[in-house]
């Protein structure tokens, strides 16, 4: 990805960084991965369940609603990628 990022711990960074009261960075991390040249399908990575977990914290309906049209975009391009009509590759 932009900047040689990978998602490797991004699910990691974004259950530990639900607790920052300022929530601007991990609003700004997750919007990276998905619309600002992150490559969320590099490796694997949790964003979805991580994502839903800070919503659980914050309450931010409005971020996480504006987020769920990256999420399932990212989990209908591994689903196309890894399970095909041969069960993956």
């Amino acid at each position: 990805g932009k900047y040689n990022t990978i998602p490797a711990a991004a699910g990691h960074h974004i259950m530990e960084g639900r607790w920052i009261h300022n929530t601007s960075y991990i609003d700004d991390y997750l919007t990276f991965w998905f619309r600002r040249g992150g490559a969320p399908r590099r490796y694997t990575a949790w964003f979805a369940w991580a994502a839903w977990q800070r919503h659980l914290v914050t309450h931010d309906v409005p971020f996480i609603t504006s987020v769920l049209p990256d999420l399932l975009t990212n989990l209908r391009g591994w689903i196309a990628r890894h399970l095909g009509d041969y069960g993956g590759e």
